[in-house]
């Protein structure tokens, strides 16, 4: 019984707690140095803005043709059904191609007109590290209004970096319900909310010139084919009008042949005519049932929902939890090393 006596206890290791209460201000110091470190790097760490956009793509409104092809990108655009749809959707969010197209765009921020890749290389910390690495070449970069890709390598390269750089902190996806999801990070909240806005709109006008574009196209032809037969209609008319002017007042019948040919003529290219306005406004009737329907369900406003730094809660975690680990790390190497120093002792005293 005297093993599990308080006052025993405390007396056997009271030499051991003594020696740790010597050397405790190791850990202390260590969790203060650690503590301060993690406090003056939470610091530097900027605010977090989080922007998301919800939105259902809704089925066509003849339920779309199966198109023959066993491509997933060929059927959705095709209209190969709602889901192909959905996942394609999700991947034109993560495409870089179109992500430098939404950064090339012009708009609108604070009533002034700016590109917003431009933008973001003011106001996102890109410049800001040009000049502090005293960069000039690179402090003169803007991008131009309509500027297109491919002329230009540095500017390519740079708006390439930016695009991978934002991907970073994009994310695209479905729902369980069906809903579609497009989610930005960034550390600018106009920024953040603008592009989110403008990406948008650039895969949303992607996708439905992709789907409606072989209407577009019957359309042209269509429209060309029917103007054509018009012009060919009024030149019959016109021929019919000289030929029925030629015969006038003839006796005989054979003086009348011009006026009959081109009466004929004037028939068929009018029967021409009317079937050519009726594939036109098929054509307009198939561009309207192929355009498909995006409902923007949840938008992004100000104010973003944020993530703020907060030092002072970060480095006194830190402090307690090193401090705990000191504590504990240093208890163990003590009792380690008392431990030895008696298995020596037992292993001297049988040895002798």
């Amino acid at each position: 019984m005297e093993s599990n006596n308080l006052f025993h206890i405390i007396n056997v290791y009271k030499p051991l707690l003594v020696r740790a209460l010597k050397v405790i201000y190791i850990p202390i110091t260590a969790a203060i140095l650690l503590g301060i470190y993690s406090y003056i790097q939470e610091k530097k760490v900027d605010t977090i803005y989080n922007a998301t956009i919800i939105y259902m793509l809704e089925e066509e409104l003849s339920g779309g043709g199966k198109a023959e092809t066993t491509n997933p990108m060929l059927m959705a655009i095709m209209g190969g059904g709602t889901s192909s749809n959905k996942n394609l959707m999700v991947d034109l969010a993560q495409s870089n191609k179109l992500l430098e197209t939404t950064l090339l765009k012009t708009v609108v921020i604070d009533s002034e007109l700016v590109v917003l890749a431009n933008y973001y290389i003011d106001n996102c910390g890109m410049r800001a590290g040009w000049i502090a690495d005293k960069n000039e070449k690179m402090m003169a970069f803007e991008f131009p209004e309509n500027y297109q890709t491919g002329f230009n390598k540095s500017k390519d390269y740079l708006i390439r970096s930016i695009s991978r750089n934002i991907k970073e902190r994009f994310i695209s996806n479905t729902l369980e319900s069906g809903l579609i999801y497009m989610e930005y990070f960034g550390n600018h909240e106009v920024f953040t909310k603008t592009l989110l806005d403008n990406h948008f709109l650039t895969i949303s006008e992607f996708y439905a010139l992709r789907k409606s574009k072989r209407s577009s196209d019957l359309i042209a032809t269509a429209r060309k084919k029917k103007d054509s037969l018009l012009l060919a209609v009024r030149a019959h008319e016109s021929g019919v009008a000289s030929g029925i002017d030629q015969s006038f007042g003839a006796v005989m019948s054979r003086s009348r042949l011009g006026e009959v040919s081109q009466q004929r003529e004037l028939e068929i290219a009018q029967a021409q005519y009317v079937e050519s306005v009726m594939a036109y406004n098929s054509a307009l009737l198939d561009l309207e049932r192929n355009k498909p329907l995006i409902s923007v369900v949840d938008d992004p406003r100000f104010p973003l929902k944020s993530t703020y730094p907060n030092p002072l809660s970060k480095g006194l975690k830190t402090f307690i939890v090193i401090l705990i680990l000191g504590i504990a790390v240093l208890l163990g190497l003590l009792f380690g090393l008392d431990f030895l120093k008696k298995q020596k002792e037992e292993y001297t005293n049988t040895a002798s």
